[in-house]
């Protein structure tokens, strides 16, 4: 249906953990995808790589972080 996205992600974009320890995972990653559901995809996308960084607490990346994103328009 028009508006429905396809996320294609890595391990390293939801096997973060914050700095007490706690994992994002996929449940957090999942929630951050359809927090942005109706924006534009190139902001989602670039939001939700963020999300993950805010959640770790650090710009850099412990592995590869891969984020693409599908969307039907008509």
């Amino acid at each position: 249906m028009p508006g429905d996205r396809l996320y294609l992600f890595s391990d390293g974009l939801y096997e973060v953990h914050s700095p007490s320890g706690e994992l994002w995972d996929r449940v957090g990653l999942e929630a951050a995808c359809q927090y942005v559901h109706g924006k534009p995809l190139e902001k989602s996308l670039k939001w939700v790589v963020q999300q993950a960084k805010i959640w770790q607490g650090q710009e850099i990346f412990g592995d590869d972080v891969a984020l693409v994103g599908l969307e039907i328009r008509s």
